[in-house]
């Protein structure tokens, strides 16, 4: 049988209906039918995060007649993908240690929420993964009947080039967006799919480290951090240019690397909400390669049961029509040492109706819809935190994975990664640079460090220092961070 991964791309208007499901439902286990109120509690688990489209809906689309003529054979790739899928078994497919077979009904499950009942306008491959054009209104943060709200009137960041390396050949046409082609093969890499939603390489037991505590040893995730002193001000939103590195990695422990910026508040039931976005490497998980990628996140619970990256869950609404997410910067982004430089530059703002929007280089790209927070992002919040840095996880848990560039923030510009023009936005949606900071956070300085621009900070902290700034540093703030970590 054909794979996913089979040629095949701009096909126009393929609707999926309830055969999907109905394939996808033929063969379960018998185990499986069996215990009906654990499979239950798993099916509101699969459904919440990613809802069902109950009536597909359909945007105005612009589809020229070319994409008609060129798709005339492709939906035969698309078909087969939903055919591996719905004949898959647990006995014959290879999976995670630890898998159960309710496990991979769940994913079963997910699959054939996120497929059933969509319209597919056209396909198309880049770096090696399959993105299928759906219109704008079907996608899985939109299927509770909401609308596409408006962005803001004004953008908080000057337009700059793009930074992904989309083309008109990986752009969606107006009024749909590209949705990656999931398959059992990503899926089953993790024990669960709450594993996959946090791309943990260990169970259930993903990011318990706190950066809200002091640096603690035991933690297995490693940071070079700050947070924003604010004076008060209530937040409407934060950004910064991030510098983009692709750190190079050398053992099969390196795992994870990350430079990027959190919007942090409690809830009402005192659970850390987040608003996240930055770019990182993670070779482990198949269709993100073997370089950095732009991403989002966003848990509401404190990482327990919530959160997802991009459009894996029902969380983040897109309204580019470009692929942003989960694909390499164009080339020319990429930084070099002694040579260019690149940034992306990125921001949080929250409009009046609620909803968080999100600014790459100068465009609103999509947003967190306002009724997935409650206290602190459901207003603007003197409570609200901004944090930036670099983040590493390694398996294994111990500080190896390579940070930023992969050297020492005090070797500086053109060597060491940075972050530069961090501001905030208070709520008459007026900007701020950061150049006060309430607390640094290092967490193992023998192996990362991080040298401040521009940004003051209190008392003596192992691993930080100062630095001066870099060309790019504009409103002459922002910091150098990173390392090789420690093998």
């Amino acid at each position: 049988m054909p794979s996913r991964y089979s040629s095949g791309v701009n096909f126009p208007f393929v609707h999926l209906t309830a055969a999907l499901a109905l394939a996808l439902a033929v063969g379960l286990p018998a185990a499986a039918r069996a215990s009906s109120a654990v499979a239950t509690v798993h099916a509101d688990f699969v459904d919440t995060m990613m809802p069902p489209l109950t009536s597909p809906r359909t945007s105005s689309l612009s589809v020229t007649r070319q994409d008609a003529i060129v798709a005339a054979a492709a939906p035969a790739a698309f078909v087969a993908f939903l055919d591996e899928v719905s004949n898959a078994r647990y006995a014959n497919v290879s999976h995670a240690a630890g898998l159960s077979e309710s496990a991979f009904d769940d994913m079963r499950h997910y699959l054939r929420n996120r497929y059933d009942g969509v319209t597919v306008v056209r396909s198309f491959a880049e770096q090696g993964t399959f993105y299928d054009c759906i219109p704008t209104g079907q996608q899985p943060a939109l299927r509770d009947g909401s609308g596409i709200a408006a962005p803001p009137a004004s953008s908080p960041i000057a337009t700059h080039a793009p930074s992904t390396a989309s083309t008109a050949a990986s752009t969606c046409p107006a009024g749909s967006i590209p949705l990656e082609r999931v398959g059992l093969d990503q899926l089953t890499r993790f024990p669960s799919l709450k594993a996959f939603f946090a791309r943990s390489p260990t169970s259930e037991a993903h990011r318990q480290a706190s950066r809200f505590a002091t640096a603690d040893a035991s933690s297995t995730h490693h940071y070079a951090s700050m947070f924003a002193s604010m004076g008060g001000a209530e937040i409407a939103g934060a950004g910064a240019d991030l510098n983009i590195w692709n750190p190079a990695f050398v053992t099969s422990n390196d795992y994870m690397s990350i430079s990027q910026i959190w919007l942090d508040g409690a809830s009402s039931s005192n659970q850390t909400q987040t608003l996240e976005v930055g770019w990182q490497r993670r070779p482990s998980y198949g269709t993100w390669g073997n370089q950095s990628i732009l991403f989002v996140y966003s848990t509401q619970d404190g990482y327990v049961s919530t959160g997802c990256h991009n459009l894996e869950c029902g969380e983040f609404v897109q309204v580019a029509s470009g692929n942003v997410f989960g694909v390499s910067f164009a080339s020319s982004r990429y930084s070099s040492t002694n040579g260019a430089q690149g940034v992306v530059k990125v921001a949080y703002q929250r409009n009046a109706d609620g909803n968080w929007w999100l600014n790459v280089d100068g465009t609103w790209v999509g947003y967190y819809k306002a009724a997935l927070y409650s206290g602190d992002l459901a207003t603007t919040s003197t409570n609200t935190a901004f944090t930036a840095g670099g983040e590493t996880y390694a398996n294994g848990g111990g500080a190896s994975t390579p940070m930023g560039s992969g050297v020492f923030a005090a070797n500086g510009y053109r060597k060491a990664a940075f972050q530069a023009n961090h501001f905030y936005i208070d709520s008459a949606l007026a900007s701020h640079a950061v150049t006060q900071l309430s607390s640094v956070v290092v967490s193992d300085p023998a192996c990362y460090t991080i040298a401040f621009a521009g940004q003051r900070y209190g008392g003596v902290v192992p691993g930080a220092s100062t630095i001066a700034p870099s060309p790019e540093m504009t409103t002459g703030e922002g910091f150098y961070f990173g390392g090789p970590g420690c093998h």
